[in-house]
């Protein structure tokens, strides 16, 4: 111990006498580990922490699918057949979207949230933090109403009252008594809701209607029972319910189940693995370039450690004593490390985009803080290991017939120049992944969404239940409320609709087109937009052919439609759509038959990097009263302005109090940052990837920039003997700059060759953009190949300003 304490004296106190390169090592391990720690709390929250469930590697989703839509949700009857028939589910469970508004106080506010079967919470082994959750008890018919607040809602609406359970609130004009309060690491799907109220199947009038899809499914299996075995029984009950109801089950072929933890990270899971690999990178480029500086400060120290080993030092103490050094550097450079990545998770949630789930929980936990001191501590192996044993080798008898001069030493020079080949070849590997993030970021943004998204706010409203019973009250409210903010300032034009382009609501309905046989078994989908006449006008979305609805489209008019170039194309193939009927399923009675009257240019709604899908807009005063719950619940009012639209925001609440005090207008966005979230994922690792390549090159850069500046001062001689034979400057020059970028040639051959494997793996977050993109690999060895002469040019420019008097006289 007294040694070690010894060493570490001695080591503190070294290091010390030389601020600057301390200050310099420091601050490069504390942002390497700093950035390295702050990545893993995310890698950490999103991916490793388990999920706070009882078991949750038992938990997973389950979707009914079909060929032409993915993964879909169920029916009732689907879902009551498929928990009473599986044999490989402990329980199943089922959630329906449901939203309200929540009267009675101060301000009318809208509140999101879902309606869950009886056994939701044993099934995902939820626990309360206040009061109870639902039981099955609740979910019984004549069972008083009762709802469950998430721990976000009750922060935010009830300010954490520790009371909360037991109080009564109006959710669409009926009372509730709350009963509890969900943790804040409850999480069960990416967007979190403000209140859970029990999914009462009995008294739902979607009861028996098996081609109504709207449940999502969650199971628990079995202990033993893999996610392929739940898979496999349950696929099998889907199609002896596919063969039993083909009007209604014909193209629901199989099942999807998916690990509940798997689910919510989706496709984020890739972009963090990228995002981690890429900053430990920039830490090894960052060791890479201490050990050269090691090394080269090694050189100078030959004297002083000979002269340790002729007072007896052992080879094994020398070791220890360089590790040491090496130690408390990496040891400073974490704790300052740490104090980075805390400021770090502050800001990694908001860069974080709105699909990164559980980006709340991003902070120091005990993986976090092991995960430091560790990678501390390797660090410190990583840089001071080379540097140790090479000093360990000096020779006695060598280093003390050179008086202490030191030199170069071909196996410690070719070290050095090996290390510098590193950081070019990593440096590189980071930028080509950069650059082709980039350029598939770039290649995205210039995809036309289909619409033009400049100038439109995005208003989302909802009427209350009790006092909107059918269309004739919703569509009055509508022309009472359209009329007086088509009157306001700055508006252009006004329309709604049921769905926000680009937001990928998935809401669908099967159709048949008439005079073409008797419908198939197996339905094709449509994605189903419910709009207003102004629609494609206020969006600016053009029409192919054909025209665009009209105020003659209501109730009392023949039943029209207008489709989208996708559906033409697929089923119209080199012909016209117009005049065509088609038999809609979007009755809870049957289907109705529309005719075509015009077709419109395709809109990605479901985020710029998909291809468009088959849709079908029907006019919303000719949606049929089984449909009106869900004109009361999800109606979007986008109205086109000539200014900034948020500004409009204040008027728009104005005029919906005006019409209706009861009616919430609390959300407020522009059309713009709908299609800003679509591209978020994307934007989100192209930048931060973007900022590491940045700092690996300026690493590499300063890497190269040490080892010709040592070259040429150890070359000093030779360099002093070159000019005194005739040697012009120039000459001199060429050879040093010659010699960098070698180096640095090297450093891209090799970099290419790892930037291939790289680049296929990451190729399926590329947005048009080939893994092998020509231009990305030539810009990348262009620029690297630029910063290498550039490193190179002072210490050369030092070589050609060598006075060959001086350098001789000095040796």
């Amino acid at each position: 111990m007294e040694t070690i304490r010894q060493d570490l004296h001695y080591a503190v106190r070294r290091l010390v006498s030389r601020p600057g390169f301390s200050a310099f090592a420091v601050l490069t391990l504390a942002l390497g580990i700093g950035a390295n720690t702050a990545i893993f709390s995310m890698v950490n929250a999103v991916l490793l922490r388990p999920l706070a469930l009882r078991e949750p590697e038992r938990v997973v989703t389950v979707w009914e699918s079909r060929e032409d839509m993915g993964q879909y949700p169920m029916s009732i009857p689907d879902f009551l057949d498929l928990q009473a028939q599986s044999h490989t589910f402990e329980r199943m469970a089922a959630l329906a979207n449901w939203s309200a508004n929540l009267s009675g106080e101060e301000t009318p506010e809208r509140v999101m949230g879902v309606q869950a079967s009886a056994d939701f919470f044993e099934t995902l082994g939820a626990r309360a933090e206040m009061g109870r959750l639902l039981e099955p008890a609740d979910a019984q018919p004549g069972s008083a109403r009762v709802c469950v607040l998430s721990h976000g809602f009750w922060k935010r609406h009830y300010a954490g009252h520790p009371r909360v359970a037991g109080k009564t609130v109006r959710l669409n004009g009926e009372m509730y008594t709350v009963v509890g309060v969900l943790p804040g690491d409850f999480f069960y799907r990416q967007l979190q809701d403000d209140v859970i109220v029990p999914l009462v199947f009995e008294q739902d009038p979607r009861r028996e209607q098996r081609n109504n899809n709207f449940l999502r499914g969650f199971g628990r299996l079995k202990e033993g029972v893999t996610a392929g075995q739940a898979r496999e029984d349950l696929t099998g009950i889907l199609r002896r319910l596919q063969a039993e109801y083909p009007a209604t089950n014909g193209g629901k072929n199989r099942v999807t189940l998916e690990v509940l933890q798997n689910a919510l990270v989706g496709d984020v899971k890739q972009g963090l693995v990228l995002l981690f690999a890429a900053v430990l990178a920039v830490l090894l480029i960052s060791c890479a370039n201490l050990a050269g500086l090691l090394l080269v400060r090694a050189s100078r120290r030959m004297r002083e450690v000979a002269i340790r080993v002729s007072v007896g030092a052992t080879r094994a103490r020398i070791v220890r004593l360089l590790l040491t050094e090496s130690m408390v550097l990496s040891g400073a450079g974490g704790l300052a490390g740490l104090g980075l990545a805390a400021a770090g998770m502050r800001v990694l949630p908001a860069l974080s985009p709105a699909t990164l789930v559980r980006a709340s929980e991003i902070g120091m936990d005990w993986r976090v803080l092991g995960f430091t001191l560790g990678i501390s501590l390797l660090c410190g192996l990583i840089f001071g290991v080379a540097p140790a044993i090479e000093l360990s080798r000096v020779s006695l008898n060598e280093e003390m017939k050179a008086g202490g001069r030191g030199g170069a030493g071909g196996t410690r020079q070719g070290l050095r120049q090996m290390l510098v080949v590193a950081q070019v070849a990593a440096s590189l590997v980071l930028l080509v992944a950069s650059g082709l993030l980039l350029e598939s970021f770039l290649r995205l943004g210039r995809v036309h969404p289909g619409f033009n998204a400049a100038n439109v706010l995005v208003m989302r409203l909802a009427l209350p239940k009790t006092q909107y019973r059918g269309n004739g009250e919703v569509f009055r409210f509508y022309r009472a409320l359209a009329d007086r903010v088509e009157r306001l300032p700055g508006v252009r034009r006004v329309a709604v609709a049921n769905v926000v382009p680009t937001d990928g609501f998935l809401a669908a309905v099967e159709f048949s087109i008439v005079g073409r046989g008797d419908p198939p078994a197996n339905l094709p989908s449509a994605h189903y937009r419910m709009v207003t006449p102004e629609y494609f006008r206020t969006l600016e979305i053009p029409l192919a052919e054909g025209r665009e609805f009209e105020e003659r489209d209501n109730a009392e008019g023949a039943g029209v439609v207008i489709i989208n170039q996708t559906f033409a194309r697929k089923y119209w193939p080199g012909a016209s759509p117009l005049g065509a009927h088609i038999r809609i399923d979007d009755l809870q009675t049957g289907t109705r038959e529309v005719e075509i009257v015009g077709v419109v240019g395709d809109v990605h709604d479901f985020g710029l990097d998909h291809d468009t899908k088959v849709e079908v807009f029907t006019p919303i005063a000719q949606v049929s009263a089984d449909t009106v719950a869900y004109l009361k619940n999800n109606m979007y009012w986008l109205v086109r302005t000539g200014g900034e639209p948020l500004m409009l925001a204040g008027a728009f609440r104005r005029e919906v109090q005006a019409v209706d005090r009861d009616v919430p207008a609390t959300s407020a966005k522009t059309l713009e940052q709908y299609l800003e979230q679509s591209t978020a994922p994307q934007r989100f690792n192209a930048t931060l990837v973007g900022i590491f390549a940045a700092a690996a090159l300026v690493i590499a850069s300063m890497g190269i920039y040490g080892v010709i500046s040592y070259l040429v001062v150890q070359r000093t001689r030779e360099i002093g003997i070159r000019l005194a034979l005739g040697a012009q400057p120039g000459t001199v020059f060429g050879l040093v700059l010659a010699h960098g970028l070698r180096l640095v040639g090297a450093g891209v051959g090799a970099g290419l060759v790892a930037a291939v494997v790289m680049a296929r793996m990451i190729a399926s977050m590329l947005f048009g953009t080939s893994a092998t993109d020509p231009a990305t690999y030539a810009g990348v060895s262009a620029v690297l190949v630029t910063v290498g002469i550039a490193a190179c040019y002072l210490p050369a420019r030092r070589a050609m300003a060598v006075d060959p008097l001086s350098a001789l006289r000095h040796e």
